[in-house]
C-alpha cells in the first residue's frame, strides 16, 4: 500500500515533528518561526534524557 493511500484510509494529515532538548533555544527558534507547536515532554526511550515534541501539520503550513 502507498503511504498516500493508506493516509487517505486512515485520515492521516502530513505532519513534520521535531524532538528537541528543553533549553536547546537555537532549535526551538527555528521550530517557532516554522509555525510549530510545542507538544509534550517525554524522556528518550533509550537513554533517558528529556525531549520536547514539536509539530506542524503540513496542510496549514505557510512557508
Amino acid at each position: 500500500m502507498s503511504p498516500t493511500v493508506s493516509m487517505t484510509m486512515l485520515r492521516l494529515r502530513p505532519t513534520i515533528v521535531a524532538l528537541i532538548r528543553p533549553g536547546d533555544t537555537g532549535s526551538q527558534n527555528i521550530t517557532r518561526k516554522l509555525g510549530m507547536t510545542q507538544g509534550h515532554e517525554f524522556a528518550h526511550p533509550k537513554h533517558g534524557y528529556p525531549l520536547q515534541a514539536h509539530a506542524i501539520d503540513l496542510t496549514e503550513y505557510e512557508g
